[in-house]
């Protein structure tokens, strides 16, 4: 089974950015109570300009469902 990023996991670091957190993640799935990042859910920002950044998408099985 693969892994499932949750909001407060810390995204990857790349080009001259460093590794920030997943600040958003769904409301009613979770893992261990706390919600799962989805695709276009965002980090922290990690540039001199303000952005947000997608992250793949994470497959989650329903028994893990909150």
């Amino acid at each position: 089974m693969g892994n499932a990023v949750k909001m407060g996991d810390i995204g990857t670091a790349h080009d001259d950015c460093e590794a920030t957190p997943v600040i958003s993640g769904s409301t009613s799935v979770k893992a261990d109570g706390i919600p799962l990042a989805r695709q276009g859910d965002s980090l922290t920002p990690h540039s001199p300009q303000s952005m947000t950044v997608p992250i793949l998408w994470v497959s989650v099985p329903p028994r893990l469902w909150a």
